[in-house]
């Protein structure tokens, strides 16, 4: 009996000790991939212009060629939401900032993360610490098992060192052939349209939008919405009754906040395929025409406040 009781005692033991080795590990885990948030605090406090969005602006906009103080918070599949958030939960620590830009594309406003069984705004929440996660299951199992699959090589990488980002592509849009060109931006749409797209939820985001804009507003910082430029032929696949809702709803946060939009599709230069890395991101090469136009611009913004 003694020699049972004693197994228990030592089963237990080594279990509870494997759990709280398993609870530690975990923890540190989350720690690393909350220290987006940090950094930011930290930037953000020395940063006039705050360059926000998806890969667009990640590949597309450098912020330490933009002549002035500059951070680019721009992250793959980021949904508007999440920017959102961080800037309204973030607003006492933007003491410096002067300047927000604001990407709005062509999925930006019907997309918030959760489309179609989607998860995509989860690994943010857990990154930003927007989200205060209560339940220990989720906190420690659930962060791991989102994005688990990447921490050695993000790790190696410094990817959750740093809020600033800007990560060019070297590919040449121009050299592959109009076949699969074509073939890429019809693919390209088509997960765009099972993943991203939800056309019921324009009118929650853009409100969402307008109130963000407007409290910054309060506090003295201006937001320059911009639509990241894509290859001439993906624009023209675009569905004609989307581009139409998200055109009104740019009028609406116009009218409603007074804040500067512009659509840099609408610029010549980006009609060159050799700019693109693929039909909706720029290269290397296209992400300096980018980044020089969008430095003019934001001169011309200081110069006339």
């Amino acid at each position: 009996m003694n020699s049972l009781i004693k197994k228990t005692f030592l089963f237990i033991s080594i279990c509870l000790i494997v759990i709280l080795i398993a609870i530690i590990a975990l923890n540190q885990f989350n720690n690393i991939f909350h220290d987006k948030l940090s950094p930011y605090r930290i930037q953000i406090k020395k940063t006039k212009v705050l360059v926000t969005g998806t890969s667009h602006s990640l590949w597309g906009i450098n912020p330490k060629s933009l002549g002035i103080s500059a951070i680019n918070i721009g992250e793959v599949n980021k949904p508007i939401n999440i920017d959102l958030a961080i800037l309204k939960n973030n607003i006492d620590a933007n003491k410096d900032l002067k300047l927000v830009i604001i990407p709005i594309d062509y999925f930006t406003l019907f997309f918030d993360g959760t489309n179609k069984g989607e998860n995509f705004e989860k690994q943010y929440y857990y990154h930003w610490g927007i989200k205060n996660h209560h339940d220990i299951i989720d906190n420690y199992f659930g962060h791991f098992f989102t994005c688990g699959s990447d921490v050695i090589k993000n790790l190696l990488s410094g990817k959750y060192t740093s809020a600033s980002g800007f990560t060019p592509k070297k590919e040449d849009f121009s050299i592959v052939t109009i076949e699969k060109q074509r073939a890429s931006i019809a693919k390209r749409l088509s997960d765009w349209n099972k993943k991203f797209i939800d056309s019921s939820k324009h009118a929650i985001i853009t409100n969402e939008l307008i109130e963000t804009i407007l409290l910054l507003k309060s506090r003295g910082i201006e937001c320059y919405l911009i639509t990241m430029p894509v290859y001439s032929e993906m624009k023209k696949a675009y569905n004609k009754e989307l581009v139409s809702i998200m055109n009104s709803e740019i009028k609406r946060i116009e009218g409603s906040t007074n804040a500067k939009y512009e659509d840099f599709n609408n610029l010549p230069i980006f009609k060159d395929a050799s700019l693109f890395r693929d039909g909706d991101h720029l290269n290397i090469k296209g992400s300096k025409a980018m980044t020089e136009i969008l430095k003019s611009r934001i001169q011309d913004f200081f110069h006339t406040k």
